[in-house]
């Protein structure tokens, strides 16, 4: 093989590249020298070197100088097939550009290859450089060869420190392995105690123990299990032990033909008390749900008998109530005779009275008979225009009588409802009542009916004297007020919007109120277009 001819500077220059690779263990300080040199012998003075993946094209920086440090992956510029890196790559040819109007800035692309293929590539760049173009070019070829012998054995004298470091760390993890660790033979007796191992035994009271009978108080399983396991390929994983009041999880292993076997150990005698001590917790609350669900069903059957006697009770008394109203009425008509004002005026109070005590009786009863899961849904089909325009017409005396006027406006696009006519009509009353009761005199108050996807949604606002956020919630309870100072100026026993929310959800909808103190009130319920029950046989013209 005919060697080139090489000028004196040249073969000074790749004396010097070779020595500083042989001089400096990192490639790092290598490649950083190397480019000085290069950068003296040509004037360019920036300059990279790059590890090359060629099946990923990747260009890791090894070595850079002058200028900003160059990316350690150029993935933007990468992006671009023509890129000059890609190309001297690919091709595995130098290539020197020139760069600016008069061609004063030099760029000198080198791709390194090791066993014919490129692993590295040099980039030099300068505003000006003590070499021509062609003399640039020819330098290239020079280093090509040479530098990629250079650089491939150095990704190797990488490699081979990198195993020898991961030598030296399995080598020094038995003895610096945080849990401990020991030996033994096939007798028992104990070849090596790493230091966790040396503190675990110390802290114990066991530290001149020599055979490991001394250490395991087990009757002689764990003695013979791991004594049986030396010379034999076997790893035994999860293995409980007991060294004095320690417990342990452990693992032995050994392989076939050895003198020894090796046992990891690790102290989990506080895990096991949390395990005893979570089990124990556990049982309690196991306790305390069979409690509590002795008495959730004690309070089922206490509910279901205070709404059973509520029932009857309510039952009893309309019956006597009903004969009140109906001969107030008789005497009010003047049936038996003429009344002088005072006598009208207390049958007057004893028949609205009365009328209220039967109101609250009737709510009482629905109550009960929806707790006791009794009551049932009427379906029928009807105009929500004309429900809510009856119940309207109802309050439209005691609304004139405090002046307030009253509003209603239903959406044309809103088809007939499929629903229990008379629940739905006593929600929309009671939440009128409720409404004119607490609105002040030339107030106003309104019903508004829309479509709201499958939903029909009703509004029933007013311009009365509002709720506060905290009592807005506890509103739709039974017996509760929005105010407890309120019962005494406001008639009722607090039933009115509990019996509307559970007739809206008995229909699958919601109810729900915005309202600011003195700033009125807007209350919206929402139930199905067509009920899920109704079909074809419920229709009235059903055959």
């Amino acid at each position: 093989m005919k060697h080139p001819d090489f000028t004196f500077k040249e073969l000074q220059l790749l004396l010097s590249l070779s020595t500083e690779s042989l001089e400096h263990e990192e490639p790092t300080d290598a490649g950083q020298r190397m480019l000085a040199i290069l950068s003296d012998y040509t004037g360019l003075k920036e300059g990279s070197v790059y590890f090359v993946e060629p099946e990923l094209e990747e260009f890791e920086v090894m070595a850079f100088l002058g200028g900003q440090k160059a990316p350690a992956l150029l993935h933007d510029e990468l992006l671009n097939p023509d890129h000059p890196f890609l190309l001297a790559v690919r091709s595995g040819k130098n290539k020197v550009q020139n760069f600016g109007m008069h061609g004063e800035f030099m760029n000198v692309i080198v791709p390194l290859t090791f066993h014919e293929q490129v692993i590295g590539l040099l980039n030099m760049a300068g505003e000006s450089s003590l070499l021509n173009e062609q003399e640039l070019l020819s330098l290239a070829d020079i280093l090509q060869p040479r530098l990629g012998l250079l650089f491939g054995r150095m990704k190797e004298l990488v490699r081979i420190r990198q195993n020898e470091r991961d030598i030296r760390l399995l080598s020094k993890f038995p003895r610096e392995h945080p849990n401990p660790l020991f030996c033994c033979n096939k007798r028992g007796d104990i070849t090596y105690l790493n230091q966790s191992m040396r503190d675990f035994l110390k802290t114990n009271r066991m530290a001149g123990v020599s055979n490991i009978k001394e250490l395991f108080n087990d009757g002689g399983r764990s003695f013979s299990h791991i004594c049986r396991s030396v010379g034999e390929d076997i790893l035994s994983k999860n293995r409980e032990f007991r060294i004095g009041s320690r417990i342990l999880l452990g693992s032995v292993s050994s392989y076939r033909g050895a003198e020894e076997a090796f046992v990891y150990i690790q102290d989990i005698t506080e895990l096991k008390n949390l395990a005893q001590e979570m089990a124990r917790k556990n049982q309690e609350l196991t306790e305390i749900k069979e409690e509590l669900e002795f008495q959730t069903r004690r309070a089922l059957d206490a509910n279901r008998h205070k709404s059973e006697f509520l029932a009857n009770m309510s039952h009893e008394l309309r019956t006597p109530l009903n004969a009140v109203i109906g001969f107030s009425e008789v005497l009010l008509d003047e049936l038996f005779g003429p009344l002088n004002a005072k006598q009208r005026e207390y049958v007057d109070d004893i028949l609205d009275s009365g009328k209220h005590l039967l109101s609250l009786i009737n709510d009482i009863l629905d109550l009960s008979k929806i707790e006791a899961g009794k009551m049932e849904l009427d379906l029928s089909e009807f105009s929500a225009m004309d429900l809510a325009l009856h119940s309207m017409n109802l309050m439209k005396e005691k609304a004139a009588k405090h002046n307030i006027s009253m509003s209603l406006e239903v959406d044309d696009n809103l088809p007939t409802l499929i629903a229990d006519q008379r629940k739905v009509k006593q929600v929309v009353f009671n939440l009128i009542s409720n409404a004119l009761k607490f609105t002040p005199d030339k107030g106003e108050v309104g019903v508004r009916v829309n479509k709201d996807g499958e939903f029909a949604k009703f509004c029933v606002w007013d311009s009365g004297i509002g709720i506060s956020i905290k009592d807005q919630q506890r509103i739709f309870s039974e017996f509760e007020q929005a105010d407890g100072s309120l019962t005494k100026k406001y008639e009722g026993a607090g039933l009115g919007l509990a019996i509307v929310k559970k007739f809206v959800e008995l229909h699958g909808g919601k109810v729900w109120v915005e309202s600011k103190l003195n700033m009125g009130s807007r209350f919206f319920f929402t139930i199905p277009i067509t009920s899920p029950g109704w079909n074809a046989k419920n229709a009235p013209d059903a055959a």
